[in-house]
């Protein structure tokens, strides 16, 4: 995971993640931290692989 994992434990309950303006995924942040969202794997990874697309 990133540094953004500390942070987001300390300062939220619940999490709403955006992409392309549309809710992608919503939760509680236990819930964030075990899904199998795909986007949510990719953003807490830091990875440039997945359903995320990084402008080159």
């Amino acid at each position: 995971m990133t540094h953004q994992d500390s942070t987001i434990r300390r300062t939220a309950d619940r999490i709403v993640f955006l992409y392309q303006g549309l809710v992608q995924w919503q939760g509680t942040i236990q819930e964030a931290f075990t899904t199998d969202s795909a986007i949510l794997k990719q953003f807490f990874s830091g990875s440039i692989e997945g359903p995320i697309k990084v402008a080159k």
